[in-house]
């Protein structure tokens, strides 16, 4: 419909400016957006994200490394040389978790689950940004931390989809993920929808140079 008016979008505003490593850019980026959401019309309430997210590392690493190495044995077994450097250890550290470890991180996926289910009540969709920071160079790649807001998304299966939201400083592109209640999918494509109607981010493209 192109609008957002009667939507009610939480902000956990604190939860994630006190994420490590989050760049300034990011952070302005977000409260832009979730700004223009309010002018759009839609409730943005500030939220206090689940308690049960305590548990979220000790859960979806064993849970997305096992299934990883699950998915890709076969591949790895005849085909593992192909693969990049960080690409294999991620598998390999998936053949080092017991099925004990696989059953709890599960459990612990429950605790996350209800806890976003419960906060779901209150709102219709979540937002926050897609990553703690814009693109890495080549060379930070390899030894940059694994983060991102779209995690608890992934864990829970709760619908989330990410739409451009500015630029930081270098040009690099940011990102603003919502993310709605279990099978909400045209709410989530509504809110992305009208914010994308709204502002031009999408459009704009980077300059690029020409290789030499």
């Amino acid at each position: 419909s192109g609008s957002v008016r009667g939507l009610i979008i939480g902000a956990p505003l604190d939860y994630v400016a006190a994420q490590p490593g989050i760049e300034p850019d990011v952070v302005a980026a977000y409260h832009a957006a979730v700004e223009h959401l309010r002018s759009l019309g839609a409730d943005v309430r500030e939220i206090t994200l689940p308690a049960a997210l305590e548990h979220f590392d000790a859960s979806f690493t064993p849970i997305l490394v096992s299934e990883a190495a699950a998915l890709q044995e076969s591949r790895m077994r005849e085909r593992g040389a192909e693969f990049s450097v960080g690409f294999r250890r991620r598998i390999v550290e998936g053949y080092l978790y017991s099925a004990v470890d696989y059953v709890q991180a599960q459990r612990g996926r429950a605790l996350i689950s209800r806890g976003f289910d419960d906060l779901m009540r209150e709102v219709d969709l979540i937002a926050t940004p897609v990553v703690q920071r814009t693109a890495p160079t080549i060379a930070e790649y390899g030894t940059m931390a694994r983060s991102s807001f779209t995690s608890w998304s992934n864990v829970t299966g709760h619908p989330a989809i990410a739409v451009p939201c500015g630029f930081d400083r270098n040009g690099l592109p940011i990102g603003l993920m919502l993310a709605g209640r279990r099978f909400d999918e045209p709410n989530v494509l509504r809110a992305a929808d009208a914010y994308e109607r709204a502002c031009d981010w999408r459009l704009r493209r980077p300059p690029l140079e020409e290789a030499t």
